[in-house]
């Protein structure tokens, strides 16, 4: 079934598709994930015949994995900390502007589908980015969502190492 969808995808989404996980190194994510992950709800309101669901449910999953990656390394590298400092300190570090930072030096415009009047509008890039955790939680495991926001935001923009 999911090799079958794929393949209902025209050509140049499949290969803009392909490429954009490449570029994020996340050729081992299953490509219907990855397409869920990058598939905007307007995208699919516009596109009836998309063989797959927006990444609403992946955002939504990615948000409580991306805090739960942040929290574990607030509490392993700071085990002193009072835990009413915790969500204030972790959400000043998962702002959206931050997460949309990450989109965008990340390249995930290159994959996101987008409604057409939305092509030149502000990408959900913040949103996108939280998908592509849940898509890597839901399809390898936490260790795997982990370890992607290790690579691709704690150690590029904060220095932090797993």
């Amino acid at each position: 079934m999911d090799h079958l969808s794929i393949q209902l995808l025209p050509q140049n989404i499949r290969l803009r598709l392909e490429a954009s996980r490449a570029n994020l190194q996340l050729e081992w994510l299953d490509l219907r994930l990855f397409t869920e992950a990058m598939t905007t709800k307007g995208y699919l309101s516009e596109n009836k015949t998309h063989p797959f669901r927006h990444q609403q449910w992946l955002e939504y999953l990615g948000d409580g994995i991306l805090r739960a990656v942040v929290r574990a390394h607030i509490l392993q590298h700071m085990p002193t900390i009072e835990v009413e400092k915790i969500g204030a300190l972790c959400e000043s570090l998962m702002t959206n502007v931050r997460l949309a930072e990450i989109g965008a030096q990340t390249k995930l415009e290159l994959g996101l589908l987008v409604p057409t009047r939305n092509k030149l509008a502000k990408l959900p890039l913040a949103d996108t980015y939280e998908a592509l955790v849940g898509a890597c939680h839901t399809g390898s495991g936490y260790e795997a969502a982990r370890a992607f926001v290790y690579r691709t935001y704690l150690t590029p923009f904060y220095g932090i190492e797993p």
